[in-house]
């Protein structure tokens, strides 16, 4: 109530979170998390060095997890998917980056598969480019993703499922599975192998992040409301 009783703007991180404000709040601002696309490029390792620093094998078709190992970011869904794409597809490979309380679950669902756990990696973004695709399962609940959004601006191609807020980082620059089934997760990674890498989704992406989410293009976003 009290900050309601200012004259406070509101903002969310993506246009989903904007209408879900806009049910309470008036006018609501859309400000996206930006990026230091300079900045991270400078200090992000070369494919080949990123690869190298994870032990992962060039000849394979690398496939990146980012984040918590957290129900939020459904890596058990990845997992399952990966299981179901590798089957199909030889020298496939699954590294995890991250920590978290489904570690130990994962460990034993992985026995066997060509999965890595590099448990938690500061400054994550900077391996990215050892990767063909990163892989985004998110649930309902994730607003942003800022996973997407630094893969995008890495030259990676990303896969993504209905989650709105990543659909809303990652545009028309990706690939997406339309439900959180690990046969839609397989799909969606056959399609990123023979279709996705190298091709213009990636050249899209680093457009899009370019144009929408550079600390550029979000200080413009707030001229209005700042002069």
């Amino acid at each position: 109530r009290a900050i309601f009783q200012r004259r406070v703007r509101f903002a969310g991180v993506s246009a989903p979170v904007v209408a879900e404000l806009a049910k309470t709040v008036r006018r609501p601002l859309l400000l996206p998390n930006g990026i230091d696309l300079a900045g991270q490029s400078e200090q992000r390792l070369t494919p080949e060095a990123a690869r190298g620093e994870l032990g992962l094998r060039s000849q394979d078709f690398n496939i990146g997890v980012v984040g918590r190992l957290h129900p939020k970011k459904q890596p058990e869904l990845a997992l399952a998917g990966f299981s179901a794409f590798a089957n199909e597809q030889a020298n496939a490979a699954l590294t995890f980056l991250g920590d978290g309380e489904l570690a130990g679950a994962l460990h034993k669902a992985s026995a066997g598969m060509a999965v890595r756990f590099a448990g938690f990696v500061a400054d994550a973004w900077r391996y990215l480019p050892a990767f063909d695709a990163v892989l985004i399962p998110s649930t309902e609940r994730e607003a942003f993703n800022m996973v997407a959004l630094e893969a995008m601006a890495a030259g990676v191609l990303v896969v993504a499922g209905p989650a709105p807020g990543p659909r809303f980082v990652v545009g028309e620059a990706g690939i997406f599975f339309a439900e959180p089934s690990p046969a839609a997760v397989a799909a969606a990674l056959t399609e990123a192998r023979t279709g996705g890498v190298g091709g213009d989704l990636v050249e899209r992406g680093l457009q899009r992040a370019q144009a929408e989410f550079s600390v550029a293009a979000v200080a413009r976003r707030l001229e209005p409301w700042i002069s």
